[in-house]
């Protein structure tokens, strides 16, 4: 068993997948629910670290699974189209 491990046999059965499932699991990526912090930072244009500032503060609501924070994608974007400050001069 070992020897197919290090001769790498191992990786035979690795899937290759055709357009339309690449397709389809990009729109599926595109609708989740549930962001990781990269996502969230991303989404509210701040960095990770500014992310998990505003989590310990209380500004955020997250939730935590497996000492990871996941956010749901539409309180932040309620929280975007909902902020006291508006921008611009």
């Amino acid at each position: 068993m070992s020897e197919n491990f290090i001769s790498g046999n191992y990786n035979q059965s690795e899937k290759r997948y055709s357009a339309s499932e690449q397709k389809n699991a990009q729109v599926l990526f595109e609708n989740l629910e549930w962001v990781n912090s990269d996502e969230a930072a991303f989404i509210l244009r701040k960095s990770v670290g500014a992310i998990r500032t505003a989590v310990c503060r209380g500004q955020i609501k997250a939730t935590v699974y497996r000492r990871r924070l996941y956010f749901k994608r539409k309180d932040l974007i309620s929280l975007l189209e909902t902020s006291p400050t508006k921008g611009g001069f």
